[in-house]
């Protein structure tokens, strides 16, 4: 769970919780890691790699329509906005993640 996490930017715990719901619904497996007794292993189920790729699809079609009228120069503004953004929440992330480990 904790690549999970991190890839995902929350915390482990956060990252079990929300696999469990997919799990119940038969869109996750979650099953121990040989090569580690604390480690788990999550995949998706056939059922859950179709549903992904329909929700990929749609946010793809909502995207492109949302963003079909903005110039390409206001399309590369946003781009870098969304990128500050992004750093600026890593940013309060790994700061919250150091002051939590000081305790």
């Amino acid at each position: 769970m904790g690549e999970l996490a991190t890839a995902l930017r929350i915390d482990a715990s956060t990252a079990t919780r929300s696999i469990d719901p997919l799990v119940r619904l038969g869109l996750a497996t979650r099953r121990e890691d040989p090569s580690s007794a604390r480690a788990v292993v999550v995949s998706l189920t056939r059922k859950g790699v179709a549903r992904h790729a329909e929700l990929k699809a749609r946010s793809r079609d909502i995207w492109q329509n949302l963003l079909a009228n903005f110039t390409a120069g206001e399309l590369a503004d946003f781009a870098d906005f969304m990128d500050r953004v992004v750093d600026a929440l890593d940013a309060i992330a790994a700061s919250d993640h150091v002051m939590a480990s000081r305790g």
